[in-house]
This record gives structure tokens, sequence and C-alpha cells, in this order.
């Protein structure tokens, strides 16, 4: 997969990727993928869309691979200060809030968060010359309504739909 906007170039198959690889396979949007068939390069038609679907892939795969592990609270204090350089806080952030979202996280998986597909209330158009999404109102609304439906509780929501990022999505190991 490639994209050359923000310097993306993976090889074929499972790629563990580096703090820049990262980045910019979360800021792609116009992202490709070598089809070997044709000997060509197919971009991905859903473009901003896209780019959701792979920042919620990259994020699930992330708190997976951080879940996967059993921390402490002493692993947990240390895992804050370890990223707290690399993330901008709220100046007003305290530790202790810092820790309770930590606490958020451990308790929030793939199956407990709530991702919709919207890809299939779109279509491509041209207009005025420029490639856009176009939704279906009807479609858009039905397929919004987990969102409107959803008790307002403290119990995780059971999954609705899948994305479908262009990386394979099983794990590499």
């Amino acid at each position: 997969a490639r994209d050359t906007s923000v310097g993306l170039l993976l090889e074929p198959g499972c790629n563990h990727l580096n703090g820049r690889q990262a980045l910019a396979y979360v800021r792609s949007r116009h992202l490709e993928v070598f089809d070997p068939a044709t000997n060509s390069w197919t971009q991905d038609p859903t473009s901003d869309l896209g780019r959701v679907a792979r920042q919620q892939d990259f994020g699930a795969r992330a708190l997976r691979k951080i879940l996967s592990n059993s921390y402490s609270a002493d692993d947990d204090f240390r895992l804050i200060n370890d990223v707290a350089d690399d993330l901008t806080l709220d100046s007003a952030l305290s530790l202790g809030e810092l820790r309770l979202i930590f606490g958020a996280a451990r308790a929030t998986t793939a199956d407990n968060t709530l991702m919709l597909n919207l890809n299939s209330v779109l279509r491509s158009e041209t207009i005025a010359n420029n490639a856009v999404l176009v939704a279906d109102p009807v479609a858009l609304i039905a397929a919004a309504a987990p969102l409107r439906d959803a008790p307002m509780t403290d119990q995780p929501i059971g999954p609705f739909g899948t994305l479908a990022p262009v990386l394979p999505t099983s794990d590499c190991g």
C-alpha cells in the first residue's frame, strides 16, 4: 500500500509500523493498493471515510495490543509517564484524571465499542469537477439509528457492523 502525499509505502502482507509509518497510515487520504493481476495501483475511493476507517482500525489494534498485556497500577503509572511527553495534554488535566482515562480505556474493547460503517450509504459523484461522496438521507438516518437509540447507561454498547480497512485485519504475530 502507498500514499505518496504522506510518504507511506508498505510492503505487501503484514507490516509492523514505526511511528512515522503509523502516522502516515492514519493520515492517508489517497491510499493505493497494488493489484498484481493488473500490475497497477488502485486508489481507495472512500478518501476521508477510508482515512477515518484506518484511524479507527489503528486505534483498535493499538488498544488491543496495549490491553493484551496484564498491567499493574505501577505499570499504568510507568506507561502514562512514558507517553506523557508525546501527548498534548490539557494544562488542567491531573495525573489522577489521566489514570481515570486509562482505566476507562482498559474497560474498552472492540466488542463494546460502537463503530458505524457509513460507506454503504454513500455514492460517488462529480460536482463542479470535484469528486464528492453524497449520502442517501434515508439510508443515513437508518445507519445512524444505533447512535440515536443507544441506551444512556454506563454499560457497554454491543458492536454494530464492521469497518473494512484497506490493509489486512489479521494479526501478524
